[in-house]
């Protein structure tokens, strides 16, 4: 059994052949994106506000990220997702457009529900941290509210960079 998983976790390696020198060269097939790298940049754009956003929510001294469990483990949750979808959208960011099968094939199922669940994870963080002033009868600032707005620009950045990822086309070339 561990046998099989190997040769089909390590399938990818088939489509490499070493020439003369030594050296290897991939001979499998390439996805191509309609439009160029150029038709990637709203996907990594988008991506990289989110990413911003919550850098910035998580700067600010909102009270709940000081010291509460509830609020910071979905932070935390955020940030993971967020590094899970800079892992699977580098591979793409550093393309131009054109990438090796398996790695289309690797990325492709996995960046829209990153995107999602990101987006879901920055609400809940901002649910929780409103949970946090009603428990603890904190007086609302302005600290609360750019904390609040900051997350909602999140999810939204999140959830527009997923759309973007979907409305792209790859080609088989």
């Amino acid at each position: 059994m561990a046998q099989e998983h190997r040769r089909r976790h390590k399938a990818h390696l088939d489509q490499h052949i070493k020439d003369a020198n030594g050296e290897y060269h991939y001979v499998g097939d390439w996805y191509v994106l309609q439009g160029g790298g150029k038709a990637l940049m709203p996907f990594l754009i988008w991506s990289v506000v989110s990413a911003a956003f919550l850098i910035a929510a998580g700067c600010l001294p909102f009270p709940g990220m000081l010291n509460t469990w509830y609020v910071i483990i979905p932070y935390l949750g955020t940030v993971s997702v967020f590094f899970a979808l800079f892992w699977q959208g580098r591979k793409l960011a550093f393309s131009g457009g054109r990438v090796k099968t398996f790695v289309w094939e690797n990325v492709k199922d996995n960046i829209f529900p990153i995107t999602r669940a990101l987006a879901v994870f920055n609400v809940l963080t901002g649910i929780l941290g409103g949970v946090y002033l009603l428990i603890t009868r904190t007086a609302f600032s302005g600290v609360c509210l750019w904390f609040f707005l900051l997350l909602l620009l999140a999810a939204i950045s999140a959830w527009i960079a997923g759309n973007a990822f979907k409305k792209q086309v790859w080609e088989k070339e």
